[in-house]
């Protein structure tokens, strides 16, 4: 809306709805948006994220002028060429935000607008009274729904309407309100050409906006120029595309380059856990990671339990449940809005928590254990509703063992283990209580469970990351990434500390061995890991991550790829920190 930068394709957010819900919008094809975000997809494929949806948006509207034409017509006639082709300046950013709906409306030109108000509109755009007509020249294709011309037939007919194509058009929309639709242009509906223009002059324009442009002294001649010669409509048209493509355009450091067209790009929140040299030298810090992979620290929370909380994805945000605070379990639960980078408490539970199993399924967090011997089934769970924000009992048979791990797939069915190895599931649109499966027979090291599609991943130990089928638990390991497992291995000077914590002792030479300290997903469906490395003295630590696709090969083989890896935060040598431990990692849509 506030010019050529993809605003339109953003669904709506936690600001509000979006620009597809405005009247005049009502009308876009959501099969075309599914369209445009399938060619970002090819596109970021072959190229990588590096063209925006604005100029693959621009690129598909020069396409589908030429495209529409051929296709038509290509039974009929070897003469035609399609519509006007032409080369799209390129070069664009997608937009963070999306104007209202009230605004959309008010911005553009409605149907039945007549030429005075069109000529000014366009004016204030630094459009031309020629640009006028020969995009108005764009309806010779599409289709319009009634009640978008039924003003120009009841109550009254329209006197400039030839009465013919009025009375095929009550037909049609019998009613004021029809949900029909008609084609905009009778003599060629789905050719790009000049024969809109000769509907105009045979009195067979669709909207008050179509027709005015003959009925007005000013436009005529241009019509009548147009409806002659379909080359010089071609020219102008290409030249009015280029003018309107080239509106308020974001470049540079503008905007962004949206992974996805329909949403805002994800920003990656962490909470990072520094541990220092002494017990209590422990600082809880939140971050958000940049277009340029590092960490930029946003407002921590210094109300929140500083270990063994849960973390869920809601909404616009982020939910810290439960956890530890002066060595006992707490119930409070606090709310991370991303959009405004700011702390609220919510409703506390009703049980005090620590490490429980949280979960959002079907739009609620379900809450399981992490309440000692002091529950039963009557408390072991619980429910919050985000919407009301309220919690509520849920009734389900206690486990006898602590959920270990647990992961959500597609957002329905909860997967879990125990401490015993033994798998549960639950699915609370069918069953309020788990179902046992499989048990894990394999010993192993397997945490940071995530699911993606239909599938579990978790780390293993030596930088292993494995899979599985949640129902069959049996683990296998990601190939290709023998390379990465490699740079786990090395040796540096480092600094080791005496006996007494306010004593150095010199810097040694140290073989080092580093794991995989977290593992995650993220929105595009790969996999995310974190490791500490330690530098040379006196360098300090560094927060490293990686980021890698997955692909399943013949013989059921899932293999990984690295798109990227590198440094995400150094941390000050001075702190004497021996640990920076990413506690939660997600990808949230702000």
């Amino acid at each position: 809306m506030n010019g050529c930068e993809a605003s339109v394709l953003l669904d709506g957010s936690a600001s509000g709805p979006g620009e597809q819900s405005s009247i005049p919008n009502l009308t876009l094809r959501q099969a075309a948006f599914v369209v445009i975000n399938n060619l970002r997809a090819l596109v970021h494929k072959q190229c990588g994220q590096v063209v925006s949806c604005s100029d693959i948006l621009a690129l598909a509207a020069r396409d589908s002028v030429v495209l529409v034409t051929k296709l038509s017509l290509s039974l009929q006639s070897n003469l035609f060429s399609g519509g006007p082709d032409y080369a799209v300046p390129l070069g664009r950013r997608d937009a963070l935000a999306f104007a209202s709906p009230n605004t959309t409306l008010n911005n553009l030109p409605p149907p039945f607008a007549n030429a005075s108000q069109l000529i000014a509109d366009f004016a204030n755009r630094n459009l031309n009274i020629t640009d006028l007509v020969a995009l108005s020249g764009g309806h010779t294709i599409g289709i319009a729904h009634c009640p978008s011309f039924t003003d120009r037939l009841y109550p009254n007919q329209d006197p400039t309407m030839n009465k013919s194509f009025a009375n095929n058009l009550k037909r049609t929309c019998p009613t004021a309100n029809s949900s029909n639709t008609q084609v905009n242009d009778i003599r060629s509906p789905d050719v790009f050409d000049n024969k809109y223009y000769v509907d105009l002059m045979n009195r067979q324009g669709l909207f008050t906006s179509d027709q005015d442009l003959f009925t007005d002294k000013r436009t005529r001649g241009i019509v009548e120029s147009f409806a002659i010669d379909q080359k010089l409509f071609f020219d102008h048209f290409v030249v009015g595309m280029i003018k309107m493509g080239q509106m308020s355009v974001l470049t540079g450091s503008q905007g962004e380059i949206r992974a996805n067209c329909s949403a805002r790009n994800t920003e990656s929140f962490m909470s990072v856990l520094e541990e220092g040299i002494l017990e209590e030298a422990l600082s809880m810090i939140w971050f958000v990671l940049t277009e340029t992979r590092r960490l930029r620290p946003i407002p921590s929370n210094p109300y929140q339990a500083p270990e063994s909380s849960s973390f869920v994805v809601a909404d616009w945000g982020i939910y810290v449940l439960g956890g530890i605070i002066n060595r006992c379990p707490t119930s409070d639960v606090w709310f991370h809005d991303c959009f405004s980078h700011t702390w609220r408490r919510v409703p506390s539970m009703n049980m005090p928590r620590a490490s429980a199993s949280a979960s959002l399924v079907d739009g609620k967090i379900y809450v399981f254990g992490g309440c000692g011997d002091d529950s039963n089934s009557s408390n072991w769970a619980e429910v919050f509703d985000p919407k009301t924000q309220t919690w509520r009992t849920f009734v389900t048979p206690k486990m006898s063992h602590s959920i270990n791990q647990s992961a959500v797939i597609q957002g329905k069915k909860v997967y879990a283990v125990d401490e015993e190895d033994q798998s549960f599931n639950f699915l609370p649109s069918e069953c309020p209580s788990w179902t046992s499966g499989k048990r894990d027979t394999i010993p192993g090291y397997r945490i940071d469970w995530c699911a993606i599609g239909e599938l579990l991943f978790c780390r293993g130990t030596r930088g292993r990351i494995l899979w599985c089928e949640p129902d069959e638990l049996d683990w296998k390991e990601v190939k290709g990434l023998a390379e990465l497992q490699e740079s786990f291995c090395g040796s540096r000077h480092v600094l080791e500390y005496s006996d007494k914590y306010y004593e150095l002792c010199k810097p040694t030479k140290t073989d080092i061995k580093y794991d995989i300290s977290k593992l995650c997903c993220n929105s595009a469906g790969n996999i995310v890991i974190f490791w500490n490395t330690q530098l040379e003295y006196p360098e300090g630590l560094e927060l490293r991550s990686a980021e890698i696709s997955l692909e399943m090969h013949e013989g059921g083989e899932i293999w990984g790829k690295i798109e990227w890896s590198g440094v995400i935060l150094r941390d000050d040598p001075l702190s004497y920190s021996f640990s920076l431990k990413v506690l939660y990692s997600a990808p949230v849509y702000s």
